[in-house]
């Protein structure tokens, strides 16, 4: 018959991303625990075997007293627990405060405790599984004696296929809602929001043209103004006034401006198909206005009997 490969799978069709069985049949798992009826719930796989002496702890039967923990966060460790001169606890310092999340104690009679319950047992099957929120440093030992040592929790490396939150947690800030990271993200395709996107600035670095596309009206809302810039040189702002940008052209065509000097630095020249001057003439160099120039000539001319 035939050998065909499937996914490994349980009934109720959660797929492991720990846990992987290649073409040749290997199996690679974080941990397994083996379940049984009755009694003490079956054999556990240990990750950890702790003894002590009096004065230190020891792991798994090696010479080194009171060794460090690395342990990752969203991954269960199993420890057990042989001890006769000190008790098993985790901590949030080493002043003896208690972590009690994660924490599930089996001991040898099959009683299980959780939280609280589940520290400060000599016995038994102590089972960890380290929170997504748990800090980077922890501690374990035993506050009557004062034994303690340090467990550094890191996170765990993964790889995931798809992935669905599910909480409703609300984002706040950079250190809320259903997902925080702590480091920069990158994400190969494109990202839909259905919310609203809160940051400090956005830097579009794609080749081409970069664009913002709206499906229907698009809103720019600033506190103070807006300011446009070309290759970070300043092109002009959108104030509580309007719209203000400077003319840095000698060539305007086919535009109109009102109540504005034109050459007031540096004189240029025009043609006019029609004007209107205002004003009389003040200078020699003054244009002329026509009202004021016929009222002249006339005057001269009586004058003078032209």
């Amino acid at each position: 018959m035939p050998v065909v490969n499937k996914p490994f799978s349980s009934q109720f069709g959660f797929t492991s991303p720990n846990f992987t069985v290649d073409e040749q049949g290997n199996i690679i798992a974080t941990s397994i625990q083996a379940a049984g009826a009755g009694g003490s719930g079956g054999t556990q796989v240990t990750d950890y075997s702790f003894t002590d002496e009096i004065g230190y702890y020891q792991l798994n039967g090696e010479a080194a007293q009171n060794p460090s923990l690395a342990l990752t966060r969203v991954t269960r460790f199993t420890f057990n627990l042989e001890l006769t001169e000190n008790t098993f606890s985790i901590f949030s310092d080493d002043l003896g405060t208690l972590y009690n999340t994660g924490l599930q104690h089996t001991h040898d009679d099959g009683v299980i405790t959780t939280g609280a319950a589940a520290q400060g047992n000599t016995d038994g099957v102590l089972q960890f599984t380290v929170p997504a929120d748990a800090p980077d440093t922890l501690y374990y030992g035993d506050v009557a004696t004062g034994l303690y040592n340090i467990i550094t929790i890191t996170d765990a490396a993964g790889q995931f296929g798809d992935l669905v939150l599910t909480s409703t947690t609300a984002a706040t800030s950079g250190d809320t809602g259903a997902l925080v990271v702590k480091g920069g993200a990158g994400i190969g395709g494109d990202i839909f929001v259905d919310g609203k996107i809160t940051t400090n600035g956005v830097a579009y670095n794609g080749v081409g043209i970069s664009n913002i596309t709206s499906n229907t009206n698009l809103e720019l809302d600033a506190a103070n103004k807006i300011v446009i810039k070309n290759n970070s040189s300043f092109v002009g702002e959108i104030n509580s006034t309007g719209l203000s940008i400077p003319i840095n052209t000698s060539n305007i065509t086919e535009s109109t401006i009102n109540n504005t000097t034109i050459g007031a630095t540096t004189p240029s020249t025009a043609t006019f198909t029609s004007a209107d001057v205002n004003n009389v003439l003040t200078t020699k160099k003054s244009v002329a206005n026509k009202g004021y120039v016929d009222k002249t000539a006339v005057a001269f001319s009586v004058a003078f009997g032209l």
